[in-house]
């Protein structure tokens, strides 16, 4: 029994903003627009908050905001095959929150990154 009881890990997340410097992407995948929109004239947005991780990955996105749900669904699925360098506070590798936003038209085939980091 006592083998099995949880052990406490306290950790801080740090915002980009409280980091030596905002991490530098290593990969990242734009995402298409959603195949169940084209022909259609339809616009959206779509964001995901995400921790990156002490190795640069992305773990834990989530969508906090949704025009529709096929432009959250691009979103999230190229997120999750994003890298990055590891955020670093005090020389050391450190898990940080990052939020973003995407934009989809009709007309580019694909969504457009518009803002990175969250305050």
């Amino acid at each position: 029994y006592n083998r099995m009881r949880p052990t406490a890990e306290v950790f801080k997340i740090w915002k980009l903003n409280e980091l030596d410097q905002i991490p530098v992407p290593v990969s990242i995948v734009r995402p298409g627009y959603p195949e169940a929109f084209l022909g259609s004239r339809l616009e959206g947005t779509a964001t995901i908050e995400f921790y990156i991780d002490e190795t640069g990955d992305v773990r834990l996105p989530a969508v906090v905001e949704q025009s529709a749900v096929d432009f959250a669904g691009a979103a999230m699925d190229a997120v999750l095959q994003w890298k990055f360098e590891p955020p670093m506070k005090d020389g050391k590798p450190v898990v940080a929150l990052a939020r973003q936003r995407f934009s989809f038209a009709p007309s580019a085939q694909e969504a457009a990154p518009v803002a990175r980091g969250t305050d």
